[in-house]
């Protein structure tokens, strides 16, 4: 921690926070328009019935754990590239973002077909108890 200087502050840095708030600014505005149109949507959902709320956040929420999985990978290999690169080190950066690519290939076949049987499951458990 020494060697670094984490936490440790020499105030603020206006021109820095300026630069990162404008490298986040289409993310911050790509996420107010999903929150407004995730309630929009709720709000359109809450008028057919409890049924289909109910079955909305359960899907949200099996989404919600798919894409932190996947964003944990991304970060991670955004953050590794990032650091070769700061240092001069493009073939080691370049390398990264092909493990980055390749984990990702890998982790959506793995999720499409857990989808993929996840669906004749729940078809077959339906079907059973309908009857």
């Amino acid at each position: 921690m020494q060697k670094y200087r984490c936490f440790r502050f020499n105030g603020l840095q206006g021109i820095l926070m300026r630069d990162i708030f404008v490298a986040a600014s289409p993310m911050i505005a790509q996420l107010l328009v999903s929150m407004f149109i995730l309630l929009l949507y709720e709000a359109l959902v809450e008028s057919l019935g409890t049924v289909y709320l109910a079955v909305t956040h359960v899907l949200f929420m099996a989404f919600v754990l798919v894409r932190t999985m996947i964003a944990g990978f991304a970060e991670g290999g955004s953050i590794l590239i990032g650091n070769h690169l700061g240092i001069g080190n493009r073939d080691e950066a370049v390398r990264y973002a092909y493990a980055a690519e390749l984990i990702s290939i890998a982790i959506g076949a793995i999720l499409l077909i857990f989808g993929f049987l996840s669906k004749r499951w729940l078809e077959v458990e339906v079907e059973s108890k309908m009857y």
